[in-house]
């Protein structure tokens, strides 16, 4: 097997990855996995912290590494004797469905996708997965993964805090009530970053006006004062103990 770019710098996950899957098709004997007990191959598995497995056009798993024995809590001996749908949920249980994966799988060439594995304690967990078909009779995947389950959930709260956001400004609209997010800079307090639709039609400006205006300059001068005051406490993360009743002028 000859592999393009035989220089390895480092330990980089990314760059040993492409080292890895970049090879020739020419000068390969039958013995098409014996580039799998070589000092070089197994250095750059076993340093990446993305689990690995390299697998036959059956979905047996042939080899594996350390952080994905790890990721799914299986010992190395347990893992090189399973197969992709033991873990992958897509395929648990539907030994066809993976059959026709693989197949995809290898006229594609490789892909890169989000997944779900079930761990050997029963948990589920979210993986990136990034997938190169190796063109080596009969036909052997590479596959790394990385476990992403907290970034999923981060999103998802993101997602959730986005949809009671909205549900509180639209509620704030029906209502009456205007939403205004401030912002501080080097250089000016109180710049309105976000206006809600009721905002606007209180103060007789446009969301775009307003959006480079700060909250003091549409108050009247006699309540600049105290709302500075006020939100220099707030900005410290101090609470004034007090709601303000103040006049602002409208653009008319």
């Amino acid at each position: 097997m000859e592999v393009i770019e035989t220089s390895l710098k480092g330990k980089n996950s990314a760059e040993n990855k492409q080292t890895l899957l970049e090879y020739s098709s020419q000068s390969i004997n039958n013995e098409a996995i014996t580039f799998a007990n070589d000092s070089w191959y197994k250095a750059i598995i076993q340093s990446t912290q993305d689990g690995f497995w390299l697998s036959d056009m059956d979905g047996n798993i042939l080899e594996t590494n350390t952080s994905m024995c790890k990721m799914l809590g299986y010992t190395y001996k347990e893992l090189i004797s399973m197969k992709i749908s033991d873990f992958d949920v897509s395929f648990l249980n539907r030994p066809e469905a993976l059959k026709q994966n693989i197949l995809k799988n290898k006229q594609s060439g490789g892909v890169i996708f989000d997944a779900q594995h079930k761990c050997k304690d029963g948990r589920i967990i979210d993986v990136s997965v990034s997938l190169k078909y190796l063109d080596i009779e009969p036909g052997y995947f590479f596959c790394f993964h990385r476990d992403i389950t907290e970034q999923k959930k981060l999103c998802q709260q993101i997602k959730e805090s986005e949809s009671r956001y909205r549900a509180l400004v639209e509620l704030s609209g029906r209502v009456g009530e205007a939403v205004v997010m401030l912002q501080d800079n080097e250089d000016v307090k109180g710049l309105q970053i976000f206006v809600s639709n009721e905002w606007a039609h209180i103060t007789g400006y446009t969301k775009k006006e307003l959006s480079i205006m700060t909250f003091c300059s549409l108050l009247h001068p006699r309540y600049r004062t105290s709302f500075l005051a006020s939100h220099n406490l707030k900005a410290k993360g101090r609470n004034s103990q007090k709601c303000l009743e103040m006049s602002i002028i409208r653009k008319d």
